[in-house]
C-alpha cells in the first residue's frame, strides 16, 4: 500500500513539473497599464515607418497558416541588430524590464484601414493554441504606433484562465490608448484588448502599428520564426560598423537641443469613472473570440493621442456606503471624540483628577482601618459562645442566679 501511494505521488511530480505552463501573467507589482510619448530618439523613429511597410508587404506574400494566421517573428535577446526595428526592440526593453526570464522579442507589423476594427483577442503562443489547445502568454504585450491614425485600443481587465470564457464575466475597468507617433504602450501580457474604430486624421491613411511581446519562452514553429533580413524587399540591413554608426548619429541628437526638449517622458493616464451618471458615454458592443459579446460604456469626450483609464465598476464606493451604514447603526457605542484643551483646563482637570484620588484613597484607608474592628467583634463572640459549652461556665452562672431567686 505504502509502495502504491509513494509511486503514485511520484507520477504526480513528474506530470506536474512536465506539463506545459498555461498562463505566464505581467510581473507582480507593476501597473497593468504604462505608455510613453517620444518613445524613441527621432532618428531612428524615422527609418521605422519605410522599414515597417516592408516587412507588412512581406508578410502578406507569405503562407496562411493553420486558422488562417499569419506568421510572427523572432529576435533572440542579446543578438546583435541588423536593422532599425531591431535596435528599437533593444531600447524597448529598458521601459519594460522583463524579468530574469526573459528569453526575447516575438514581433510583427500591423496596417490596417482607420475605419477598421481589430478583434478583441489575447496574444498567444499561437502554433501550441491551434495544434496543443491551450493557452501560454507572453510576459508583457505591447503597442508601439508609428502614425497616429485610427482608433485607440481597449484592454478590459479580463483574461481567460482556460482558453475558453474570461475572468471576471464583466470588466470592472480598463485602459483606452490612442495612437500618436512615437507613442509606446505596454501592458500584462494575458490581457484580453481589441481596437476601437477610428476616423482618420486627414494626414494619414492607415493605422501603422509595431507590435512586440516579451517571452520567457520562444513561440513555436511554424508560427514563429526567425526573419531571413535579405528576403524583405526595402528594408536597409545594417552591418555592425554601419549600426555603430547610426548609434553613434543617435547619441549626438540626443544630446542636442533638440533631442534635449524631445525626451521621452511617460504618458499620464487620464480616469474617466463611467460609473457616475452624469459622464456622457455611450454602448459599445465587444465581440469576443468565438460568438459570445459583451457591453461596455465608452466615454464621448476624448482626445486625439490621450490616454485612459476607465472606471466600470466602482466596487470601492458601494463598500464605503455600506461601512457608512454600519457605522450610523453602531453609533451609540462610539466613543466621544478627544476635544484639545487649554492650558487652564488641563490644569482644572489634573486638579479634581488628584482630589478625587485623595478622596479614594482616604476611603480605602478608612475601610482598612474599620475592618480589624469588625474582626475583633467576631473574634470576642465566637470566644464567649465557645466559655458557653464549658460545664464550669454553667455551674458558676448557676450559683450566681439561686440568691436572686429566693429574693
Amino acid at each position: 500500500m505504502t509502495r502504491a501511494v509513494l509511486l503514485l505521488l511520484c507520477f504526480f511530480f513528474i506530470y506536474a513539473s512536465s506539463y506545459p505552463t498555461v498562463v505566464q501573467q505581467g510581473l507582480p507589482g507593476m501597473p497593468s497599464v504604462r505608455a510613453w510619448k517620444n518613445a524613441m530618439p527621432r532618428p531612428l523613429f524615422e527609418l521605422m515607418e519605410s522599414d515597417a511597410r516592408a516587412v507588412n508587404i512581406y508578410e502578406s506574400q507569405g503562407p496562411s497558416l493553420l486558422n488562417n494566421k499569419r506568421r510572427t517573428r523572432w529576435f533572440p535577446d542579446g543578438q546583435y541588430p541588423r536593422t532599425a526595428l531591431e535596435e528599437v526592440m533593444i531600447r524597448l526593453k529598458s521601459f519594460v524590464k522583463p524579468g530574469p526570464h526573459f528569453k526575447g522579442f516575438e514581433w510583427w507589423v500591423q496596417v490596417i484601414k482607420p475605419g477598421e476594427p481589430l478583434g478583441f483577442h489575447v496574444d498567444k503562443d499561437e502554433s501550441v493554441a491551434s495544434n496543443k489547445h491551450y493557452l501560454v502568454h507572453p510576459i508583457w504585450s505591447s503597442v508601439f504606433y508609428v502614425t497616429d491614425v485610427g482608433g485607440g485600443t481597449l484592454i478590459p481587465d479580463q483574461w481567460s484562465p482556460a482558453g475558453s470564457g474570461y475572468e471576471p464575466e464583466q470588466p470592472s475597468k480598463g485602459w483606452w490608448v490612442f495612437p500618436e507617433q512615437n507613442k509606446f504602450m505596454t501592458f500584462n501580457g494575458s490581457l484580453l484588448h481589441g481596437v476601437i474604430p477610428g476616423k482618420p486624421n486627414g494626414r494619414e491613411t492607415e493605422r501603422i502599428t509595431f507590435l512586440v511581446n516579451f517571452w520567457a519562452e520562444k513561440p513555436e514553429a511554424p508560427n514563429c520564426e526567425l526573419i531571413d533580413h535579405e528576403d524583405v524587399a526595402g528594408l536597409k540591413v545594417y552591418s555592425k560598423a554601419e549600426m555603430r554608426a547610426l548609434r553613434q548619429r543617435i547619441n549626438e541628437w540626443s544630446k542636442s537641443e533638440q533631442g534635449q526638449t524631445h525626451k521621452r517622458s511617460q504618458d499620464k493616464l487620464q480616469t474617466i469613472n463611467l460609473s457616475e451618471k452624469h459622464t456622457r458615454s455611450y454602448s459599445y458592443t465587444i465581440r469576443l473570440p468565438g460568438s459570445s459579446t459583451e457591453q461596455v460604456l465608452l466615454p464621448h469626450d476624448v482626445e486625439p493621442g490621450a490616454s485612459y483609464e476607465l472606471i466600470w465598476s466602482n466596487n470601492n464606493a458601494e463598500e464605503e456606503e455600506e461601512d457608512e451604514e454600519e457605522e450610523e447603526e453602531e453609533e451609540y457605542i462610539t466613543p466621544p471624540k478627544r476635544t484639545k484643551k487649554s492650558k487652564s483646563q488641563s490644569a482644572s482637570a489634573n486638579k479634581k483628577k488628584s482630589t478625587a484620588t485623595n478622596t479614594n484613597t482616604n476611603k480605602k484607608a478608612k475601610k482598612a482601618t474599620e475592618k480589624p474592628a469588625k474582626t475583633k467583634t467576631t473574634t470576642k463572640t465566637t470566644t464567649k459562645a465557645e466559655t458557653k459549652l464549658k460545664p464550669s461556665s454553667r455551674s458558676r452562672r448557676a450559683q450566681r442566679a439561686k440568691p436572686k431567686t429566693e429574693l
